[in-house]
């Protein structure tokens, strides 16, 4: 068996590489507390400003929105209509007060899981038994069952849900609302509310139980495709 597969001849899943393209503290700081392993290599786009800008804050940021649609329409060939692959918004963040950074984070999210989509789609122009495989995988591991085992209380069970469960830091409210996101985003609310759950009942995935509340009236990340 090659080195490039598993036990089960699998091939081995290449890992995304992250590359930060700045030397800003805050951009490194921010990816180290995502826990986001990457590298450094700094770009040689010119970000300096006239120093009259640097004395006035929004006609600096307006400045570099403007050099940033530019950049993003010529890597487009010069058409402002067509999809290009920069950015054409300047995300206007403070180290002081953190505002800003939660749009910063989302865009980014939001930019990785259409890698990823970008990524699966080519590999599934090629298809082989493999990916076949892990298409079947795939498919098993989302599964998941609803049991209601008492009034009030119910158990879910499935490969995904209960490594969503697990990965969760449950000392983190914002976590825990993305949990209750991605609930939302691959069923398991729907399916406890067609199982009878209510707000307020318990439900119990692997060694954890909490109360049911659906996401439908507040949910933060509600822009975010994943």
């Amino acid at each position: 068996m090659s080195d490039n597969a598993n036990s089960q001849g699998k091939p081995a899943e290449k890992p995304f590489r992250v590359v930060l393209a700045s030397a800003s503290p805050r951009r490194r700081e921010l990816l180290e507390q995502a826990g986001v392993t990457f590298t450094v290599h700094a770009s040689e786009v010119d970000e300096s400003l006239d120093p009259d800008l640097l004395a006035d804050p929004p006609e600096a940021c307006k400045k570099l929105a403007e050099r940033v649609r530019a950049d993003s329409i010529a890597a487009a060939g010069g058409d402002e209509f067509a999809d290009s692959p920069i950015d054409p918004k300047l995300y206007c963040i403070s180290a002081l007060t953190g505002k800003g950074v939660d749009s910063l984070k989302a865009a980014i999210a939001t930019k990785v899981h259409e890698l990823r989509e970008e990524a699966r789609a080519k590999a599934a122009e090629q298809p082989e038994f493999d990916h076949v495989w892990e298409h079947k995988r795939e498919m098993r591991d989302r599964r998941f069952t609803v049991r209601k085992l008492s009034d009030g209380v119910f158990r879910v069970e499935g490969g995904q849900v209960e490594r969503m469960v697990i990965q969760t830091d449950w000392e983190n409210e914002d976590a825990i609302a993305f949990l209750q996101h991605r609930f939302k985003r691959i069923g398991v609310e729907d399916a406890l509310a067609k199982a009878g759950a209510r707000n307020g009942d318990e439900i119990r995935i692997v060694g954890r139980a909490f109360e049911f509340e659906s996401a439908t009236a507040d949910d933060a990340f509600e822009e975010l495709d994943i």
